[in-house]
């Protein structure tokens, strides 16, 4: 995770706007912020259902198996109220959907985070 972050910073440095994108807890934000500063969190969160069948079709990734998908999704449920602005729901939705609900709550500012959060 340092690694990734610390090329993260690079980009970020070179005038890029940068994403990160995986199973990023709140519990790692600390590490985030001290090399990237203020940042945006979003938390894309569907039902247990859908995120099972998510993962099934993706056989060759090796996380992507019953246990762990519902190990994430119980740590994920179980996120204090302070991370309720930053979660869009995906469940039924098209990845149209789910952009055009980043970009309107991204211009509210719905998303900012400190490393602190």
């Amino acid at each position: 995770m340092r690694a990734y972050v610390a090329a993260a910073r690079e980009y970020a440095e070179a005038g890029y706007t940068v994403y990160l994108d995986g199973v990023i807890g709140p519990w790692l934000l600390p590490l985030i912020g001290e090399k990237l500063g203020s940042l945006h969190y979003v938390l894309l969160k569907a039902p247990l259902d859908v995120l099972l069948a998510r993962a099934s079709a993706r056989s060759s990734q090796p996380s992507a198996n019953a246990e762990v998908v519902r190990r994430m999704h119980g740590q994920f449920e179980a996120l204090p109220n302070a991370f309720a602005a930053h979660v869009i729901e995906t469940g039924g939705q098209s990845a149209a959907q789910v952009l055009d609900a980043y970009r309107l709550r991204s211009a509210r500012g719905d998303f900012i985070c400190t490393a602190t959060q």
